[in-house]
């Protein structure tokens, strides 16, 4: 006779149809999970979302498209800040720069599918000078009515290192924009990732 205070769970095995029935639902941490419990409960995704976007053409390929109200030059675009060059590296190519812009100023991302963001990486520029103190994430699915995801309290600077923030989502999206308020005269960021859960 087994312990008392063990719970036996019984589960239907039907041969026929080669099948396992009346699951009980999840709870313990060393319980399988079917199918159907994988395929309805979304994971964050620990990798970024956006691939190293490097050249125009290869950009659109893939789908990814990165946009700014304004850039100093072509040398300091808007999808340098996903190029992944974030660390030891400053200036033309590494960097979106704007262009003498420090109030209601953005930088845009439009991924090709819909997802939903749990959490943002970002980085400033590599000097740690014309920080970005103020700012909030906002997300379309058609590129002209968006929603605010995430306000930063006030100030949050965005200096020389990477920061991660939580961003709790429920819907998908397609069309990611940082809109900022920096210190003068050209902030920008030498890094920007999303991070997503599978759906």
């Amino acid at each position: 006779m087994g312990n008392p205070s063990e719970i036996i769970i019984y589960k239907v095995i039907r041969m026929n149809s080669h099948s396992i029935t009346n699951l009980p639902i999840l709870t313990l941490p060393h319980e399988a999970a079917n199918k159907l419990y994988v395929d309805s409960n979304s994971r964050k995704i620990l990798q970024g979302y956006v691939p190293p976007l490097r050249g125009s053409r290869k950009n659109i390929k893939l789908g990814f498209i990165a946009t700014a109200s304004s850039q100093l030059s072509n040398n300091y675009k808007a999808s340098n800040a996903f190029n992944y060059y974030y660390t030891g590296r400053r200036g033309t190519g590494v960097e979106w720069v704007s262009n003498n812009e420090t109030r209601n100023f953005c930088i845009r991302v439009k991924c090709p599918d819909l997802v939903r963001i749990w959490k943002i990486a970002l980085r400033g520029t590599e000097t740690n000078t014309q920080r970005i103190y103020r700012w909030q994430l906002e997300a379309s699915t058609d590129g002209e009515n968006f929603l605010t995801l995430f306000s930063a309290p006030n100030p949050t600077y965005l200096g020389n290192e990477v920061q991660q923030f939580e961003v709790d989502t429920v819907r998908k999206y397609n069309c990611y924009t940082l809109c900022l308020e920096a210190e003068p005269s050209n902030p920008g960021l030498s890094y920007m990732q999303i991070f997503i859960y599978s759906e």
